[in-house]
């Protein structure tokens, strides 16, 4: 069981009375400390009333229908008005209450046996307020009966006249004076303690009226002039409620349409492109299958080795062509040379042996290259062929890629045949038919919540009239019971003050003995129907308020707090959720049911605490949604709607739908004939037999063009040119210049010699790589037919694949569709509005309870310190009639001993012994008889 404790009820009251607070501090800083004020109090006494959360009043406006074996089931009980009337009856007499609802709650609520049975222990307070009440009034009047009933027969009796001599007056005298003194102190004390009730009555007085006031105001309308209610009296507290509340509806219909129209066609989106993307990969697949990339590889490359070859062949081509002219001009300049040399030696008679080896070297000087061996014209004749099989074997490449393309297209294909089968839009669709009637069932309970708000906020600011009349006419009883009280006391006062009474008796002025004025005050008559009006009109006030305090502290206690404390509004939610959920069905009647019905359409749990907890939060927060703040995780069973039968069966009839596109394909009729790749293989093989290239590649050895033996030759015929002694010698000097320009000529071509080499190798290379891999590619070509003409081995591959494309599609479907669900859950019908609605009808409810409680304390207040009032000028004025009737009998007594000096010349000698004995008896029996009558009058007073 859990007990009431401070924070909550502080944070109770701190929630309904902070738009109070708000506009009283706008308005009144007074007004606004007393509203406070009463609330503290208001909630210091509840939170003393309440012991236990034993739910209130739940009790008796719900009953528990349901049998044993099932959950609790509650509905309105048939009898509440005796429910209630037994409920309070129960409790005014202390008996056990029967706390059914709370006996069906469980234990994690405080509910059960158990909690019934600490309830019962420790029961609530409230009859404590009524009997308290009733009984401090009830002694208050039973003493002021009291005390009129001894002022009725014991005050003002009048005395007989005392015939004392002097020795009987000197002993009454001494003990009169204890008694004046007594009476004195009494007196002055009551004169006080009057002073202060009619200070406190005069108060309590303004702060009855500024409460009538708060009261009268919270039953009033109240312009607003922002779209933010200032000021939560009652009427307005219930329009600010329907405002919010139709806000909360209008913006929760409007974004949940958006939200759920997207998210589903975001969902149906995402869905499709998993689907086409898996689909994509089913062909892809059966392209692996049939071994469709190997063959276009194998082409693709033989394709590109036939068109590197043509290339790198007319590439040699034209560096052989621009080499030829330079080769041909360095054989004519090595020609030239020999002749000079020719004639030089000429013109030697006597040549030696030296001479005869270099006449020998220069005659074998010859072109490193022979100029008609460079001829372009084989290798062009071999691009010239190679461009044409290439261009056939394009063709060839291209037919089989079409056919690749045909089968990756064919994915396009099933995914729009699978959209119509699937109909993820339409089977998603069938909830937005929600929207519409939650609509119409919105506008219809708008409707008639504002026609029943509009009819209370018509009458109760015409009912305001007639509270503030009553509570007026209230006031202006207190008013003139106040007012009659302070002209009393002001008498008193002003009698006390002017005949000294709080002085020494010995000091009181002459005349001071009882007149007509004081004979009113405390005379039988004016008493005794005084006090038989009075008792008559604290009767009235002190069952009037009894009742009130008794009533509203169970309402308060025993019902507000199950709409605003936490701990308690979980209780309240316990019923409310069997009430929810036994009309749930027909509140979802507009949604698609049974297996069309994706939904999580649970009833939803613990609707107050999530309106007072997780809807509040600030605009600048993240949004809360309201069926998020009631612990639903996803709107959406994304399991149920992926293994519902309409997507099942839409999914399989798409396998079937891939099989048969796949057939109709006929990719083996589509593929490239075998007979057209052995033709080209054939052309390919005729046009590389006749070329040979190994005469160009010796011609064009880089070794030709070293010139180091022609660089030796020319320094040998210099050093046997410089030797020549005689001079009929020839001379070698211009034949060895031409030598000179012949080695640099060579050097400048050794460099092109060796780029026409190293490109007529790579020709060769390539040529003799050609027919090894075309023999692979139709070999390839042979295994794709023969796979693709198998379709029973298609038909498997695709069903295979097709089955890890459902597996794959409905793993995303769920894990996409939860996490996109979930999200739109989160902020589906934003709830803070709805927080709003349900704060202002609570606080302009229970609020305005909490503040006629107060009220009613106020009144309370205001009746107990005027009957304090009243029973203080009561016996103020008693005590001030003893100490006046006191006096007067002093001043008789000295008259009397006055008139009796005179007869004292007339007296007898007796005695002393008689005398005194007489005297002695006659002062005993004066003095018992007067110390009666004082002790009576003081018996009576501090009673």
């Amino acid at each position: 069981m859990i007990a009431i404790g401070s924070p909550g009820r502080l944070a109770l009251v701190l929630t309904q009375w902070t738009p109070r607070i708000l506009w009283w501090r706008a308005s009144s800083s007074k007004a606004m400390g007393l509203e406070v004020s009463l609330m503290a109090t208001v909630e210091a006494i509840v939170d003393w009333v309440v012991q236990v959360e034993n739910g209130g009043l739940l009790n008796v406006l719900f009953e528990d229908i349901s049998s044993t074996s099932k959950e609790p089931q509650f509905t309105l009980s048939q009898n509440i008005h005796t429910s209630i009337l037994n409920f309070l009856q129960n409790m005014l007499a202390y008996k056990p209450l029967a706390l059914p609802v709370l006996q069906a709650m469980p234990g994690s609520l405080g509910g059960g046996v158990a909690g019934v049975d600490e309830a019962n222990a420790n029961p609530n307070r409230e009859p404590e307020i009524f009997w308290i009440t009733m009984g401090l009034l009830g002694a208050i009047l039973i003493l002021i009966i009291v005390l009129q009933i001894i002022n009725c027969c014991c005050c003002c009796c009048g005395h007989k006249a005392r015939h004392l001599n002097r020795v009987q007056v000197a002993a009454v005298d001494k003990d009169l004076k204890h008694k004046n003194l007594v009476c004195r102190v009494t007196y002055i004390t009551l004169l006080a303690i009057a002073f202060l009730f009619v200070a406190a009555s005069v108060i309590l007085l303004a702060i009855y009226f500024s409460s009538a006031n708060l009261v009268v105001a919270h039953l009033e309308i109240h312009e607003q002039t922002s779209s933010t209610p200032n000021f939560i009296s009652l009427p307005d507290g219930l329009q600010a409620a329907v405002k919010h509340l139709s806000t909360f509806i209008k913006q929760g219909i409007e974004s949940g349409q958006q939200l759920t129209e997207w998210s589903f066609n975001s969902f149906a989106t995402q869905t499709d492109g998993e689907i086409s993307a898996n689909l994509r990969r089913v062909t892809t697949k059966l392209q692996d299958h049939l071994q469709l990339p190997d063959v276009t590889e194998k082409g693709q490359s033989n394709l590109g080795g036939i068109k590197n070859c043509s290339v790198n062949s007319k590439s040699a081509g034209f560096l052989m062509d621009k080499l030829k002219p330079s080769i041909s001009a360095l054989n004519d300049q090595i020609a030239h040379t020999q002749e000079l040399y020719k004639v030089e030696f000429n013109k030697i008679t006597n040549c030696d042996q030296k001479c005869e080896s270099l006449k020998t070297r220069v005659d074998k000087l010859r072109s490193p290259i022979d100029p008609n061996k460079l001829d372009s014209g084989l290798v062009n004749e071999l691009a010239s062929k190679l461009d044409g099989i290439h261009e056939d074997f394009e063709a060839l490449q291209t037919k089989l890629q079409t056919t690749i393309d045909s089968i990756q297209g064919s994915a396009d294909e099933i995914m729009l045949s699978l959209k119509k089968e699937l109909q993820l839009q339409e089977i998603l669709g069938t909830v937005d038919e929600f929207w519409p009637q939650a609509e119409t069932q919105s506008q219809k309970l708008l409707e008639e919540v504002d026609k029943a708000t509009t009819t209370l906020t018509t009458r109760i600011p015409q009912g305001a009239k007639f509270v503030r009349i009553v509570l007026y006419s209230i006031g202006g009883f207190l008013v003139f019971m106040v007012l009659i009280a302070v002209l009393i006391f002001a008498r008193l006062l002003y009698r006390g003050i002017t005949s000294q009474l709080y002085g020494d008796p010995d000091d009181i002025p002459a005349g001071s003995n009882l007149n007509a004025w004081d004979r009113l005050a405390c005379g039988k008559c004016s008493a005794c129907c005084c006090s038989v009006f009075f008792v008559f009109i604290l009767l009235i006030f002190a069952i009037v308020v009894g009742v009130l305090l008794f009533v509203l502290t169970t309402i308060s206690g025993e019902g507000c707090i199950y709409l605003a404390q936490e701990s308690a509004v979980a209780k309240t939610d316990f019923v409310v959720n069997s009430l929810v959920a036994e009309q749930w069905d027909s509140i979802m009647s507009g949604v698609a049911t049974g297996e069309e019905n994706f939904l999580n359409t649970s009833p939803p749990q613990n609707m107050l605490t999530a309106l007072i907890r997780t809807c509040d939060y600030v605009d600048t927060q993240q949004v809360v949604g309201l069926l998020s703040a009631m612990n639903y995780q996803n709107l959406v069973d994304v399991h149920k709607l992926v293994t519902s039968p309409k997507v099942q069966d839409g999914i399989n009839n798409g396998k079937v739908i891939a099989v048969k596109a796949i057939k109709d394909l006929e990719i083996s009729t589509k593929l490239p004939p075998e007979a057209d790749f052995e033709a080209i293989r054939k052309k390919l093989d005729e046009a590389l037999k006749n070329i040979d290239l190994d005469e160009l590649l010796t011609a064009t050895k880089p070794e030709v063009m070293d010139i180091a033996p022609l660089n030796k030759l020319h320094n040998d015929l210099e050093d046997y040119g410089g030797s020549a002694q005689s001079p009929g010698d020839a001379g070698f000097t211009k034949p060895n210049e031409e030598l000179k320009k012949v080695i640099s000529s060579m050097s400048e071509l050794a460099l092109s010699v060796k780029d026409l080499h190293l490109a007529i190798e790579v020709v060769n290379e390539e040529k003799n790589n050609l027919l090894s891999p075309f023999g692979e590619l139709i070999e390839a070509l042979k295994t794709t037919v023969n796979l693709a003409g198998n379709e029973e081995g298609v038909a498997a591959e695709v069903t295979s694949q097709y089955d890890v494309l459902i597996k794959t599609v409905m793993g995303f479907m769920e894990r996409k569709g939860n996490l996109l669900f979930a999200q739109v859950t989160q902020e589906l019908l934003p709830c803070l509005e709805a927080h709003k609605a349900y704060m202002s009808m609570t606080g302009a409810t229970c609020g305005n309870v909490n503040l006629l409680l107060g009220f009613v304390y106020v009144l309370a207040l205001n009746v107990f310190f005027l009957v304090f009032l009243y029973f203080a000028l009561f016996n103020l004025a008693f005590f001030q009639g003893i100490l006046l009737r006191m006096a007067g009998e002093e001043e008789e007594e000295e008259e009397e001993e006055e008139n009796s000096s005179s007869d004292d010349d007339y007296s007898d000698d007796e005695s002393e012994e008689s005398q005194e004995s007489s005297s002695t008896s006659s002062v005993t029996s004066t003095s018992d008889t007067i110390t009666s009558t004082v002790d009576d009058d003081s018996v009576v007073a501090f009673a």
